[in-house]
């Protein structure tokens, strides 16, 4: 059994969750490290949310840490870099993760920082909240959960290494809690590399598609996301089909430019009815489509009970993770264990300390997996990203349409270097961004011949992951159940919005509308009157990192058992596991309400507007004599000073403090620019442009001499072919003449 060491914080807390609900032994120390006083809410909250399953002992010295770690598989420690070393980090035993705000390494390592603080200079509160007034922060632990999850896919990743090799090929992983964040954007830094746009923030709405934004109705809000896909579908939900092709809103940017006549139609119409009403209408007109639910009614939603998602700790309800897996005899069960109901764990025989070694060609942890990604849009694709950046052999499935036509993808506007070029579909911005890392194989699954040679493809390999409909896979003849006759050990992820059983099954999902239904819009905005969107698909990146932590549990229960899995991923219980504390806390008596920028647990947190147009600080005073000195240094106030320089004045001071950056900004961060976390990875018809890297670094290895570029379209066609099935050249090409294997969309 693996045996993990805890020592910190919410990050390691949530890493050392997930550990705990894969069937860890996980024993926490407390007093390690200097204790956390982040809290939204109650300690006891945190508790039952965090620490149910694990067993919990006093630190008494460095000597006895080591002793411990002798015994531990991995351990993972949350401080400020000096703090972790302190404690002997280099000499413990075992595969050790040290999360920190800005890293273990680079010149503002040993900056002070708050959640608050390393959202704002991540680019993310820039884009949340008002115009032409202070930007929102988001409440809550999702910078620590989110750094937690990669610790915890980075060490179950090093785990299969070793279940594979017999010895510890990496020992050390370094999780930038910034540069988690800035993993996690969507398409912050790209509209500024490739076009020279900075994303804005635009309220509840999100900005760069229309409508996608929340609105008032007669019992509460509802969220809409009609995208151009869902244009025509959503006028004939309103009643007014002949809105599809009016001049004002038939186009993706005129739906934009014409937004307040747009807003009053949708009022008109919709405003009057309930949320239930508006969801019914979403779901028959399959428009996606999400009421905005409170924390009491998420508790006791009908589609989270069905699907049994809670578990219970001390008479509590508490969410279960955001994947599961699924036994079919049993009705969509969920497999995982759960913590003890005491919140406590039995004491097991430990597993022994493990054999140093290399890990073979420098390819990551994950070398030699071979993963059949057929995923799209955001939340899929991000988290086959991150199996890549561990090594795994990521082969995208492509459909010959499946990036768009000739002319590009529609909504599409961010190229390298501002151009389409001959083939846009090769270029677009955001698929760079997230398919790193990834070899394509563009065929035609509705042929025959291609669902043939796909399955060809399952036979030698460990995992399919797709986040199409429940009824695509079945659709095309290539179901679970059929996978699973051509390999029984492959592991199938699927990514469902609202799981394949439920309710909500049938609902079709994108991220805002989801964020609507997980709680987090009734906690969020400035004031209790009036909600917030975070207007960044939040679900989205949850979903992705969540995929990713599915995928290396399920290798590992594999090494264990010998056998495959299905595995279900759903971004609405995603995004509902990340709210934990909040949840609990409305249990124990509490009702949490959108504060705006303060913080309940410190004398003074806010955003503070700086010199310049639209200029901000964040600013987090734990105590009141930290207030005292945010006070004399700014002399009353802070828009007389620059968000820079002030920064490095409270830092200097010891208060966390940081600009609220928007891309060139975050390009231009030392911190950054010191840990080499933007690649740049070539291609001859590319110029060379800066994208988001990966949060974890191994064993020191800020160059990944492994990592590639994103492939073009079918680009690896022959070579996945033959590298996996020693297809002849033949045999590809009769598949190329026949259309099953293409190089670029039809037309």
């Amino acid at each position: 059994m693996t045996k993990v060491l805890e020592l910190g914080g919410f990050a390691a807390g949530f890493c050392g969750r997930l550990f705990v609900h894969a069937g860890a032994e996980v024993v926490r120390i407390e007093g390690a490290l200097p204790p956390v006083t982040d809290a939204w809410v109650s300690e006891r909250a945190m508790d039952i949310f965090l620490h149910a399953g694990k067993e919990r002992v006093s630190f008494t010295d460095a000597s006895a840490l080591r002793r411990l770690a002798a015994d531990a598989d991995v351990v993972v420690a949350e401080g400020m870099p000096d703090e972790i070393e302190a404690l002997g980090w280099e000499s413990l035993d075992g595969i050790r993760v040290a999360i920190t705000p800005f890293g273990m390494t680079g010149p503002r390592r040993q900056w002070h920082a708050s959640a608050s603080v390393l959202q704002a200079m991540a680019g993310q509160t820039y884009l949340m909240g008002d115009p032409g007034v202070a930007p929102l922060t988001l409440p809550g632990h999702y910078t620590e959960y989110q750094s937690g999850q990669y610790g915890y896919i980075s060490a179950a990743a090093c785990l299969h290494a070793i279940d594979r090799s017999g010895a510890s090929p990496l020992r050390s992983i370094d999780i930038s809690m910034l540069e988690t964040l800035l993993s996690l954007s969507q398409m912050t830094t790209v509209m500024w590399t490739c076009s020279g746009r900075v994303r804005m923030r635009h309220g509840s709405n999100y900005g760069v598609l229309y409508p996608a934004n929340l609105f008032p109705c007669a019992d509460g809000w509802f969220h809409i996301t009609a995208t151009h896909r869902f244009w025509g579908a959503f006028a004939r939900m309103l009643g007014r089909p002949e809105l599809e092709h009016d001049p004002r809103f038939a186009a993706a940017p005129a739906r934009t430019e014409n937004q307040e006549a747009l807003d009053e139609i949708i009022v008109e119409v919709l405003g009057q009815k309930t949320r239930e009403e508006i969801q019914r209408l979403g779901e028959a007109a399959r428009v996606p489509a999400g009421a905005l639910k409170d924390l009491d009614e998420v508790l006791v939603d009908p589609h989270l009970s069905a699907r049994e998602f809670w578990h219970t700790v001390e008479g509590i309800r508490v969410p279960s993770l955001g994947f599961r897996f699924r036994d079919e005899s049993a009705g969509g069960r969920n497999w995982l264990p759960v913590p003890a109901k005491d919140g406590s764990t039995r004491r097991r025989a430990s597993s022994t300390a493990r054999e140093r070694g290399s890990m073979p060609d420098g390819k990551g942890p994950l070398a030699g997996v071979r993963i059949l990604d057929l995923t799209h849009v955001w939340a899929g694709p991000l988290g086959t990203r991150i199996l890549g950046d561990l090594g795994a052999d990521v082969v995208k499935v492509e459909r010959p349409m499946g990036r768009g036509g000739v002319s590009g993808t529609p909504g599409a506007g961010n190229y390298p270097g501002g151009e389409k070029g001959e083939d846009p579909w090769n270029r677009q911005a955001t698929f760079l961004k997230l398919n790193r890392n990834k070899r394509s194989l563009a065929i035609d699954l509705k042929k025959p011949e291609g669902r043939r040679v796909f399955l060809d493809l399952v036979r030698v390999a460990d995992v399919v992951i797709e986040n199409f409909s429940a009824r695509t896979m079945p659709g095309l003849g290539l179901g679970y159940d059929v996978l699973r006759e051509a390999n029984e050990r492959i592991i199938y992820v699927s990514m469902p919005g609202y799981g394949r059983t439920g309710p909500y099954s049938g609902r079709v999902t994108y991220g805002p509308s989801v964020e609507a239904m997980t709680g987090l819009n009734a906690v969020m905005g400035y004031s209790p009157d009036e909600p917030r969107n975070t207007a960044v698909a939040l679900p989205d990146p949850i979903g992705g990192v969540t995929a990713a932590a599915a995928v290396v549990t399920a290798l590992n229960r594999r090494e264990a058992t010998g056998r495959g899995a299905f595995v279900e991923r759903s971004m609405h219980e995603s995004g509902v596991s990340l709210l934990g504390e909040f949840l609990v806390e409305r249990q124990l008596g509490a009702n949490p309400q959108p504060i705006g920028n303060a913080h309940p647990a410190h004398a003074f947190s806010d955003i503070l507007r700086t010199r310049g147009e639209d200029e901000w600080i964040a600013v987090t005073c734990k105590t009141e004599a930290d207030r005292a000195i945010l006070e004399e240094i700014i002399d009353g106030d802070a828009s007389d000073h620059d968000k820079h320089d002030l920064t490095a004045r409270l830092q200097a001071a010891g208060i966390p403090a940081g600009p609220v950056t928007i891309a060139p900004d975050i390009l231009a961060d030392p911190q950054v620019s010191d840990r080499r976390y933007f690649v740049r990875l070539e291609r001859e018809d590319l110029p060379s442009t800066p994208m988001p890297g990966s949060p974890m670094v191994i064993d020191g290895d800020f160059e990944r001499p492994y990592w590639y570029v994103a492939p073009r379209l079918g680009e690896h066609n022959r070579q996945v072919l033959e590298d996996w099935l020693a297809y002849e050249a033949d045999e590809t090409a009769r598949l190329e003449r026949d259309g099953v294997l293409v190089d670029r969309p039809p037309g």
